[in-house]
């Protein structure tokens, strides 16, 4: 039995190395399990939290939307409004173009009209012009024949005078020799 004995010990103290080895083994790979599940439980936590947030974050954002929405809707609106007050105010634009464009047709006839009088008036006062030329000439011969004819006529009388003062004197003459 002894040898049987040498074999169980050797055995034995083979088997409690082995078994201090899976030991050590284990003992360096455990992982502490309870560390672990309070960081678990933290980052549940944190998880839920960052969840809640989301949530707010997507009821307020959803809220926001609701407003955009209903505020783009209002602009819309707005916007619509202000198309029709701008058609009308194109379509008074237009009718004033058009009253005006037809303002400028009956101003050019009446220019037209206007001019062809003016051009009529111009020939008429360029007879007129022609006229008085011709009357102011016949006028300035008649003046110069009649200051010529008075000029004559002066010297007649003077030359009369003349001759009746030397009438006078001859017969003066004659009269104190006789």
């Amino acid at each position: 039995m002894n040898l049987l004995g040498k074999i169980l010990v050797v055995l034995v103290t083979l088997l409690a190395i082995g078994f201090l080895a899976v030991a050590i083994t284990v003992f360096t790979t455990h992982k502490n399990w309870h560390a672990e599940i309070v960081g678990q439980n933290t980052q549940i936590a944190t998880l839920n939290a960052q969840l809640e947030r989301l949530k707010s974050d997507y009821k307020q954002t959803e809220g926001n939307l609701e407003l955009e929405l209903e505020s783009a809707e209002n602009q819309v609106v707005k916007l619509e409004n202000e198309r029709v007050a701008l058609a009308q105010r194109n379509e008074q634009a237009q009718a004033q173009i058009d009253e005006l464009a037809q303002q400028r047709r009956d101003l050019t006839t009446a220019v037209a009209q206007v001019q062809a009088i003016n051009q009529r008036l111009g020939e008429e006062n360029q007879q007129l012009q022609q006229t008085i030329a011709s009357t102011l000439q016949a006028t300035d011969a008649a003046f110069n024949e009649t200051v010529k004819s008075t000029s004559e006529l002066h010297e007649a009388k003077v030359m009369l005078e003349s001759q009746l003062e030397r009438n006078a004197q001859l017969v003066e003459q004659v009269g104190g020799k006789q």
